[in-house]
C-alpha cells in the first residue's frame, strides 16, 4: 500500500494549519490538590499556554432550579502535539472552559479538538 502523505507533507500540513488557523493563546489548567488543617485544597494552575482557536458549536437554553439558564457548547483547536484531557480547564480571554471530550481518534492527527463548555 502506498502512502498518500509522506511524514514531511504531514509536518508542513501541521506548520501551516497551526500558522494560518489558530489567531489566539489559551492556558490549559490542571488541578493540584493540597492538604491543609485537613481539608483538601484545590488550584488551578496553568500548565501550559499555547496556540488556539474557539468556535462555536451550539446554544440552547434549558430549565434548572425554576430558571431558564443558557447552555452553549464550543470546539476548541489546538497545535496537533498539544497534551489535554477532560481532567484539564482551559482560559481564553479571561473565561475559563471545561473540557468536556478530547477527539483523539485521526488518521492523521493534524490538530488537536476538544469539546468545551463554559463554566
Amino acid at each position: 500500500m502506498t502512502k498518500l502523505l509522506s511524514d514531511a507533507e504531514l509536518a508542513q500540513m501541521r506548520t501551516d494549519l497551526e500558522a494560518y488557523t489558530l489567531p489566539g493563546t489559551c492556558n490549559i489548567l490542571s488541578l493540584s490538590i493540597a492538604i491543609e488543617s485537613g481539608y483538601a485544597i484545590e488550584t488551578w494552575g496553568t500548565a501550559s499556554t499555547v496556540a488556539c482557536r474557539l468556535d462555536h458549536r451550539y446554544g440552547y437554553e434549558q430549565i434548572a432550579g425554576g430558571a431558564v439558564q443558557p447552555f452553549e457548547h464550543w470546539y476548541l483547536t489546538l497545535p496537533h502535539s498539544v497534551s489535554i484531557a477532560e481532567e484539564n480547564r482551559v482560559e481564553i480571554g479571561g473565561v475559563t472552559y471545561s473540557v468536556k471530550a478530547v477527539d483523539t481518534e485521526k488518521s492523521w492527527k493534524l490538530v488537536t479538538r476538544c469539546q468545551v463548555v463554559k463554566l
